[in-house]
């Protein structure tokens, strides 16, 4: 999964549509979870022209 560099040097892994769209929708996971658990909502956002993005919270998946 790719990753997001914050200022203090952690990295979250995140997972985005990477569509161009006027509409965006951030998925954020509970606990215990992670990215993954929104791969196939990121799908269907797509397919219906929305842009989408989703993270892992520090500590969990590859998040640091």
């Amino acid at each position: 999964m790719p990753q997001f560099k914050l200022k203090d040097g952690r990295e979250l892994e995140i997972a985005d549509n990477g569509i161009t769209s006027e509409k965006a929708i951030i998925f954020h996971h509970g606990t215990p979870g992670h990215v993954t658990a929104w791969s196939t909502w990121l799908e269907e956002a797509a397919a219906r022209g929305v842009r989408a993005i989703s993270y892992s919270r520090a500590g969990y998946g590859t998040s640091a």
